[in-house]
């Protein structure tokens, strides 16, 4: 069952990976699955969205 769940984590962080990559250009530096009971948490390390990038460029750090 771990051995499983594990499978299926890094199957999940492979593929948001690829979304990522495919949608933005760039990925994240590295993604992360966890799976809880009753929801899933993906981690994203070092990625930020164009528009993320804009904001952060007019100081609007809080909006993000």
């Amino acid at each position: 069952m771990q051995e499983e769940m594990e499978h299926l984590q890094k199957e999940i962080s492979g593929y948001t990976g690829k979304v990522f990559r495919e949608i933005f250009g760039k990925g994240p530096q590295s993604v992360q699955t966890s799976i809880g009971f009753t929801f899933i948490t993906i981690y994203l390390r070092n990625f930020i969205t164009p528009a993320e990038q804009v904001l952060m460029g007019q100081d609007q750090v809080m909006t993000i």
